[in-house]
């Protein structure tokens, strides 16, 4: 199995520059991947099972390899301003979608303006809210280690990596359950079931914008 799991990472990281260091990197990710296999086994998994886990937990490679070859080092403190900075950026643009969501159902359930005048300020902070995502995704930092080993590197990728997945489930976890909350608020209380089923396609559009603005990071 060592073997399997060590041609897996070698082709994963065929296109990053030859040298000590990468192969050093190689052979540290195997024995990460080993270990955690190893203890997956013994947990009760099929030996396929287990592999195929620890090559999801590995994840995409591509942003390491492109810092490899692009020397993509970036002083830490500065890497952390500019996290906390993505993170102010991701919430704010979450903001303005609940700020739009509070919007509508004023507008549409509270004042009785009808669904156009109330479908234009839900647009307008939409789309202000999908921009600073967009922007904060594309604006976040790589970072790569300047350790001898690289061993780091490994270990802070794959820890980015689990850490921006559960923050993706949280947010599209929380637009659908707002989603949900506010077709059952306006269909059940103002009896507009024939308008409401509109505000799923707002929430499906909505986490499709959260999707891609965290896959533009990698």
């Amino acid at each position: 199995m060592r073997d399997k799991i060590r041609n897996y990472v070698s082709e994963q990281m065929r296109r990053a520059p030859k040298g000590l260091k990468v192969q050093e990197l190689i052979d540290e990710i195997t024995e990460e991947l080993l270990e955690r296999y190893n203890t997956i086994v013994r947990e009760g998994y099929a030996e396929d099972e287990a592999y195929q886990a620890v090559i999801e937990e590995l994840g995409d490679t591509r942003s390491i390899v492109r810092s490899l070859r692009n020397d993509d080092i970036i002083d830490n403190h500065r890497l952390q301003r500019q996290r906390r900075f993505a993170a102010l950026l991701l919430a704010v643009g979450v903001g303005f979608y609940v700020l739009a969501a509070a919007v509508f159902l004023i507008q549409f359930a509270l004042m009785n303006s009808g669904l156009v005048p109330a479908l234009i300020p839900l647009i307008c902070l939409v789309g202000a809210g999908t921009c600073i995502l967009i922007y904060s995704a594309a604006s976040g930092a790589k970072y790569v280690r300047t350790d001898d080993t690289l061993v780091e590197d490994f270990k802070e990728f794959r820890s980015f990596n689990m850490q921006k997945e559960r923050i993706r489930k949280s947010v599209t976890a929380m637009i659908w359950s707002l989603t949900l909350a506010a077709f059952f608020v306006l269909s059940v209380i103002f009896n507009a079931w024939g308008y409401t089923w509109i505000i799923f396609l707002i929430g499906g559009a909505i986490s499709r914008v959260v999707n891609l603005a965290f896959d533009l990071r990698d």
